[in-house]
């Protein structure tokens, strides 16, 4: 098992990061959603232990990120048309720039509404966001409406991979699953 990418397959760290960074979100997406249906005295430290989750996932995610532009893309297989390939890429893009807008909105919200994230009695508010009732209410809605987005990226995310995986039949489905670095098929 590789450790790093290769032309044909993803290491085992990107994979390390893909589904950690997977189930990490659908957490947080599902907590996101139950925790407004709370009884309001039940809610405080559920909201804070999504806030601290949503920072933590920022700081994986960087990391992720870091790795991703640093490393070998493995490539679609041959034939893939052009139009396929730019989707692709666009929908990738899509879905890290709202994995990264998730917790920033989320961060910019509490702090702007004065209630920050806290560890161990110590507020972590963002840095450079002064308390506003309008700056909040924009985070705010980048937050709640955002989810929207960014579940239809996911579903057409896992969607597409299932399309590899069913009518394709390429290895672009198992190279994420199993990182199976055999010489391609295709």
């Amino acid at each position: 098992m590789a450790i790093r990418n290769t032309s044909y397959s993803y290491g085992w760290i990107a994979r390390f990061f893909h589904w950690v960074s997977f189930f990490w979100i659908s957490a947080l997406i599902i907590v996101g959603f139950c925790m407004e249906r709370l009884p309001k005295a039940e809610r405080g430290d559920i909201y804070n232990m999504h806030k601290l989750a949503g920072i933590a996932l920022l700081c994986f995610i960087s990391l992720r990120l870091l790795w991703t532009l640093t490393s070998k893309k493995p490539t679609l297989p041959d034939g893939t048309f052009a139009i396929t390939r730019k989707l692709a890429g666009f929908s990738h893009f899509c879905l890290y720039l709202l994995i990264f807008m998730m917790p920033i909105s989320g961060w910019i919200m509490a702090t702007a509404s004065g209630k920050f994230p806290h560890l161990n009695g110590i507020s972590i508010p963002m840095p450079y966001v002064p308390a506003s009732k309008a700056c909040a209410a924009v985070a705010h809605f980048l937050h709640t409406e955002g989810i929207w987005l960014l579940l239809s990226f996911l579903a057409l995310h896992i969607l597409a991979a299932l399309k590899h995986r069913v009518f394709n039949r390429d290895r672009v489905y198992q190279r994420m699953m199993t990182g199976d670095t055999n010489v391609p098929y295709w």
